[in-house]
């Protein structure tokens, strides 16, 4: 009998399966971010958190095109969703590039996203706020 794949990956020299390494310089817009969403949703750690958090600022903030476009795809994964607003945190570049997020999520955001945005909205807000130290 085999073994899992995930029991099968060999460690890498910190300890995390090869499986688990992204290569974020591939994640370009919300389809290639939601592919390595998928890949590697249980690898989900603290060093991959930042190049995560970096891939999502860039495309929620400068390629908000391919949000609109993938909006059926983040509609249906709830997942997928909260893994995006868990990486809407203090290791984003600056307050000014989560104002951006903001912005576009209050003033390009689909209908049918109107829920998510909302929280992206919440998210972008909370952590200007700890950014300015203020929690």
């Amino acid at each position: 009998m085999f073994a899992s794949l995930a029991a099968m990956a060999l460690l890498s020299t910190t300890g995390t399966p090869y499986l688990c390494h992204t290569d974020f310089q591939r994640i370009t817009d919300l389809p290639s971010l939601h592919a390595a969403y998928a890949t590697t949703r249980t690898c989900d750690t603290s060093e991959e958190d930042e190049g995560y958090s970096d891939a999502i600022a860039k495309i929620f903030t400068d390629r908000w095109d391919s949000v609109v476009a993938s909006q059926a795809m983040i509609a249906k994964d709830k997942g997928f969703q909260a893994f995006v607003l868990r990486h809407v945190d203090t290791t984003w570049p600056d307050a000014e590039t989560l104002a951006r997020l903001e912005a576009n999520a209050k003033d390009r955001c689909p209908a049918r996203l109107a829920d998510f945005c909302a929280q992206l909205v919440k998210e972008a807000e909370d952590a200007q706020v700890r950014m300015k130290g203020g929690g």
